[in-house]
């Protein structure tokens, strides 16, 4: 008997069946708890590849220069020269593949199916291809990425040069927000200690940026539409609704949700991970809506508690959103959207929906988070299920 043999065996006598089925998700986790890989993730990509081919190949594609990378890492990537508006490439998409808004899922770089990759992109749930996930690259070669909280601080201190007090005018078209008498700016999101704090930015009246700011932004990139931007992680002990959603999946039997161990390498008994499956079946679920949960409508959730209270803006920030009157000594900064309160986000597309989502690298293998509206939404084919936050709590 040949290695080959002796490998197909094994996975073989661990089967339910006796043998391997490929539509079933337990033989897919065996075979990853054996050899440290998902082969299901190995087909998903071999598709992917030839989806972001397909696409690449299009005449739409070709016209914005859109092409698909070579590298067999990178080979589910695709590489836009010209267009860089996100939300164009997911239309693009969706009349290519020909889908419904809720068969296509935006991912930010470094979450979700994005967790290892330095650019964002997007999980397909095609007819031809199956569900399929294509990375986006829309940026410049040669050009590193600041992050829009970075170039919103550097050029505002570009046109203060720490020496002169400017007032500063953020606007989406329809909300202004102003911040008088600026004289610094500083990422301050990475070093927050404050409980509840949600400044990217602080504004200061002084050069050395000592004593209280006089403003605070919260920056979201490429705030375009709901689906390429996050409210808040919730992954934390903070609140009892993560112990409690994990105990009732495990213990009881009335709850909708039942968690499976997952049998992946990461899956240990000091780090045990889960799969949420609906209750007594084998029908996985990718994604559980909270309804009625506190921090829907919760301001201070969103602005945080700093003082003065934060402006939240979205934009991918360019030197090109940023015009200066030297006249008035006021620059105002081009935003996608500009949110001073909760008003201006409930019943909107980016009103804020506690969801639960598979994440094999988050606490118990789940993602708590806060997402738009619109990426709490699914399709007859999604694999979803709603609960109430009292059935939790």
């Amino acid at each position: 008997m040949d290695l080959l043999d002796k490998v197909l065996l094994e996975w073989s006598v661990r089967c339910e069946k006796g043998y391997p089925d490929f539509n079933n998700e337990q033989d897919l986790a065996i075979f990853e708890s054996m050899f440290g890989f998902s082969l299901k993730e190995e087909i998903t990509r071999k598709n992917s590849i030839a989806a972001a081919q397909d696409f690449a190949n299009s005449s739409a594609a070709k016209r914005l220069g859109i092409f698909k990378f070579k590298s067999g890492k990178y080979a589910n990537r695709l590489n836009s020269t010209q267009e860089k508006d996100l939300n164009a490439i997911r239309k693009l998409l969706q009349q290519h593949f020909n889908l419904k808004d809720n068969d296509i899922i935006f991912h930010s770089k470094g979450e979700g199916l994005a967790s290892k990759d330095s650019v964002p992109g997007f999980q397909l749930n095609t007819e031809k291809y199956g569900e399929i996930y294509i990375a986006i690259s829309t940026g410049k070669k040669g050009t590193g990425g600041l992050g829009a909280e970075a170039t919103l601080a550097n050029q505002i201190n570009t046109f203060t040069k720490g020496i002169e007090s400017i007032k500063i005018i953020f606007t989406d078209g329809k909300t202004n927000a102003v911040v008088e008498d600026v004289l610094s700016a500083e990422r301050v999101g990475n070093r927050q200690e404050v409980k509840g704090a949600k400044a990217d930015v602080a504004l200061y009246s002084t050069a050395d940026k000592s004593g209280k700011p006089v403003g605070n932004i919260s920056v979201k990139k490429d705030g375009r539409t709901e689906s390429e931007f996050r409210w808040a992680s919730v992954n934390n002990n903070d609140t009892p609704f993560r112990k409690s959603f994990v105990d009732k999946s495990l213990n009881d039997t009335s709850f909708p949700i039942e968690l499976k161990r997952t049998g992946h390498h990461l899956d240990t008994d000091e780090s045990p991970k889960y799969q949420m499956f609906k209750r007594g079946t084998d029908e996985r679920i990718t994604l559980a809506v909270v309804e009625e949960a506190p921090t829907d409508a919760n301001e201070e959730y969103l602005f945080g508690t700093d003082d003065p209270k934060t402006i939240i803006v979205t934009r991918s920030f360019e030197p090109k959103h940023f015009e200066f009157n030297d006249d008035t000594k006021t620059l105002t900064v081009d935003c996608t959207a500009v949110y001073t309160d909760i008003d201006q986000i409930q019943d909107s597309a980016v009103e804020p929906v506690f969801v639960v989502m598979q994440h094999q690298k988050q606490t118990y293998g789940l993602d708590f988070r806060i997402v738009p509206k619109g990426m709490a939404e699914y399709g007859p084919r999604a694999k979803g299920i709603t609960i109430n936050y009292s059935d939790v709590i």
